[in-house]
């Protein structure tokens, strides 16, 4: 097993706001990091699913907290497949008019990671995919607020 941060951020761009606002949630954005090998992956706009790492996660964030879950690592398989898709707008303004307009090859952020989870029988939650949130995320009793011992410290 391998251990992943979920690391939910926020900021103050027009996006990020009405993404809370619909979502009644307090962060709009979530990525994935592998503690061991600090990669990982992430969904945005403009460009899509992407390889990552904290720095550059939190770069861009007013605020941001993690929690951490136990996975087998072969979840990165179907991370890495997904690279360079696209990011999912037309789920996104499917929240607005609660519609499915979710594209089988595009992600939002929450989209993917929950899709991820499931892609290796573990589902971080019991809803599809494409209608989780970061907020719904950030909820899931999978998650645990505290990193497990070995890695305290080192996103200090």
């Amino acid at each position: 097993m391998t251990i992943y941060s979920l690391v939910f951020t926020s900021g103050e761009q027009p996006i990020s706001r009405a993404v809370r606002w619909f979502t009644w949630s307090p962060y709009s954005h979530v990525a994935i990091i592998n503690n061991e090998t600090g990669e990982g992956w992430e969904s945005i706009t403009g460009s899509g699913v992407r390889l990552t790492n904290l720095p550059r996660v939190l770069r861009s964030a007013d605020k941001h907290t993690i929690r951490y879950i136990d996975a087998n690592s072969s979840l990165e398989d179907f991370l890495n497949k997904q690279i360079g898709k696209k990011y999912d707008y037309g789920a996104i303004f499917g929240f607005v008019f609660r519609k499915n307009w979710q594209a089988k090859d595009k992600w939002f952020c929450s989209e993917l990671i929950a899709e991820a989870f499931s892609s290796v029988n573990n589902p971080i939650l019991a809803k599809i995919s494409w209608r989780v949130t970061p907020g719904n995320l950030l909820a899931s009793p999978k998650l645990s607020v505290y990193p497990p011992v070995g890695i305290i410290g080192e996103y200090e």
